[in-house]
């Protein structure tokens, strides 16, 4: 005996207090169905990402439709690395749809301790599997389920070093140059430098400050180069300074933040990085 029938009771008091067509749904088998209208990451960073779901619930009855439940259980290779549970209060509207937005926050700390072989810069596929209930006329409580694959990154932070520093004028007055930076990324996905901001510091003293508007564009393990000019007053810095930069050679320190573009969406990374750099005329 199919559910419906033996809820043929019900279904009569339902006719009753909502009208037939509901009940001719039911009798006829039909259910609420789900979809996924879209998936995407958003709030991508060094520490995590939000995996987005939109479930669109469609309900064929001429009643609301109750949301009583949505779960979901991400994995990789078999292994499982999140689940949880969405908000799910609200109704589908009556011979309507609605759409459902489930977040899935993904912590790479996590991800990468649950599954053996992932590290910074890889790329990770998934299994979702989601879990929508919802309380029908008569039958009551019904599961739906879906399913979606995809691919999500863990970002590597790109090594930035001060590769040289020529200068075109020295003076007291006046310390001008081209600094070049060599960047490196070790991410298995495509990453696009959009801009960076920079504070430059040598010997311990910071000499300059500014951001760049430059396209590099990256491939993994191969070193990309970027330029920029920098100035400042020696004088103004004191004497070390001057003596330092008419040397062959500094400590350098230089940190900010660098915009990039990937596959998977904007990652905006803060970087700091020393070293020592040989300087020219």
């Amino acid at each position: 005996m199919s559910r419906i029938s033996r809820a043929a009771p019900c279904i009569v008091l339902i006719c009753l207090l909502t009208g037939c067509s509901t009940v001719q749904s039911l009798m006829q088998g039909n259910k609420p169905s789900v979809s996924l209208s879209n998936v995407s990451l958003a709030n991508l960073s060094l520490d995590g990402v939000d995996l987005v779901f939109d479930v669109k619930v469609s309900n064929p009855y001429d009643v609301p439709l109750p949301i009583t439940d949505l779960g979901y259980s991400i994995s990789s290779g078999g292994t499982a690395f999140l689940s949880g549970n969405a908000a799910s209060s609200g109704t589908v509207p009556a011979m309507g749809s609605k759409v459902i937005r489930v977040p899935a926050g993904v912590k790479f700390t996590q991800l990468m301790n649950a599954l053996s072989g992932v590290k910074p810069g890889s790329v990770v596929p998934y299994d979702a599997k989601l879990d929508l209930s919802v309380n029908a006329p008569a039958v009551g409580k019904i599961t739906l389920p879906l399913s979606k694959s995809g691919s999500l990154p863990v970002p590597a932070l790109p090594s930035v070093k001060v590769a040289g520093l020529k200068w075109t004028d020295l003076s007291m007055q006046n310390a001008a140059g081209e600094v070049s930076l060599k960047i490196t990324s070790a991410n298995d996905f495509p990453v696009d430098l959009s801009a960076m901001s920079y504070n430059l510091s040598l010997g311990g003293t910071k000499v300059a400050q500014s951001r760049v508007e430059q396209a590099v564009k990256f491939e993994k393990d191969k070193p990309a180069m970027l330029t920029f000019p920098v100035s400042f007053s020696p004088i103004q810095l004191g004497l070390g300074v001057f003596n330092l930069i008419q040397g062959k050679g500094a400590a350098y320190q230089i940190a900010g933040d660098m915009n990039l573009a990937t596959p998977f969406g904007q990652l905006n990374l803060p970087y700091d990085s020393t070293g020592k750099t040989a300087m020219s005329k």
